[in-house]
């Protein structure tokens, strides 16, 4: 009999064990996946500005640096460039807002010299609120504030000097996502003058239409409208609507709602270059100074945290390696800390893990197990 109740209770310690193995790893190790420092800013007081696949622009001390994620090789771009530079999806080359001579300036490669955009109507008076690169770096999509508009979409093309006004609105929306074929935009804002909530536009550029695809999206007094972003098929279109993420057609059809956080809002949302997984961000209201990062399986909806971090002012989230990696910034403490995530190795503290696992998990199971036999014998005694 005893022998029977020994047996059961080792089985019984390792289905424990094994069920709690996933959640205690994840709780002792913080890191899933191999995390190394991004190199040219490794032990440096610098600002990285902005991420771009393999591609990052940083600044240290008074001066500006396009650079590799690892590499040695960085071009200094200068100083002084005033609101928030964005870089192209090549990551060879940025747009930046000089808010004193309205002018857009592009800052290239050294093999392509700097160059000012013709001062436009568009830009007189106006302050760009967001700027966002068409797929193929001859357009730039802008969002203006002036005195006579609140918000204004601009689709400005850099070969032509021309710009087309797109849609104006009295609450704020955020950065636009250009199609994969350039023909189409997205963007989150105010479902229309009367309405409460926010929707999902889809802006046709080939004639300048606006469609209002999707409704109902959050409470747009509460919360401002988040970013959306086409696939690379182009044929599925993801945002998030509080603690959701949804993924649907371009005409708003076949939505498929994931859950992302109970209390809290879900942002960034980038696919993956294969299409297959969307990297998000999200804020849980009960933790406010803790970002969670993670992908989404776009097939089948499964969520994969790969890391949280503690955060003050703001952060920086971009595939890298083909979509193989994950380059972050999280700026705390007055520094950046900027890191790169390899998804294709497992963290190298997973040995620790296993004997932490081990020491906080196993043996306390089997003490207890040990102390309720010895129990059971001083009774029967």
């Amino acid at each position: 009999m005893k022998e029977k109740k020994a047996i059961a209770a080792i089985a019984l310690i390792l289905l424990v064990s094994a069920l709690a193995y996933p959640i205690g790893a994840d709780l002792i190790a913080g890191e899933k996946f191999a995390t190394e420092p991004i190199l040219p800013v490794e032990n440096e007081h610098c600002r990285i500005i902005d991420l771009s696949g393999d591609r990052m622009l940083y600044q240290t001390g008074n001066n500006i640096y396009l650079s590799e994620l690892n590499g040695p090789g960085k071009i200094d771009v200068g100083y002084s460039i005033s609101f928030y530079p964005v870089l192209n999806r090549g990551g060879d080359k940025f747009a930046a807002f000089e808010s004193t001579s309205s002018k857009l300036r592009i800052h290239g490669m050294a093999s392509e010299p700097d160059e000012y955009v013709v001062a436009d109507e568009m830009l007189n008076d106006s302050k760009i609120r967001d700027l966002s690169w068409s797929p193929d770096s001859t357009r730039l999509a802008l969002v203006l504030s002036n005195r006579s508009v609140p918000y204004a979409l601009f689709i400005y093309d850099l070969e032509t000097d021309e710009s087309v006004h797109i849609f104006n609105s009295s609450e704020k929306f955020y950065e636009p996502s250009w199609s994969p074929d350039g023909k189409y935009m997205s963007f989150m804002a105010s479902a229309g003058r009367q309405s409460s909530t926010n929707g999902l536009y889809i802006a046709n550029l080939q004639d300048s239409t606006i469609s209002l695809v999707v409704t109902g999206i959050g409470d747009a007094s509460r919360y401002w409208p988040e970013r959306s972003d086409w696939s690379p098929s182009g044929d599925r279109i993801a945002y998030s609507s509080l603690g959701d993420i949804v993924l649907c057609d371009p005409d708003g059809g076949n939505p498929f709602r994931i859950a992302c956080c109970e209390k809290g809002r879900c942002s960034h949302l980038e696919w993956s270059p294969d299409g297959k997984n969307i990297l998000y961000y999200f804020i849980s209201s009960e933790s406010p100074r803790l970002a969670h990062i993670g992908i989404l399986n776009a097939n089948d909806g499964a969520l994969d945290e790969i890391f949280a971090a503690s955060f003050q002012n703001s952060y920086r989230l971009s595939w890298a390696g083909g979509g193989t990696r994950v380059a972050y910034l999280i700026e705390n403490l007055g520094s950046d800390n900027g890191f790169v995530v390899d998804l294709d190795r497992p963290s190298r503290s997973r040995p620790s893990i296993m004997i932490s696992y081990v020491l906080f998990f196993v043996l306390p199971a089997c003490c207890i197990a040990g102390w309720y036999f010895r129990s059971g014998s001083r009774m029967a005694v």
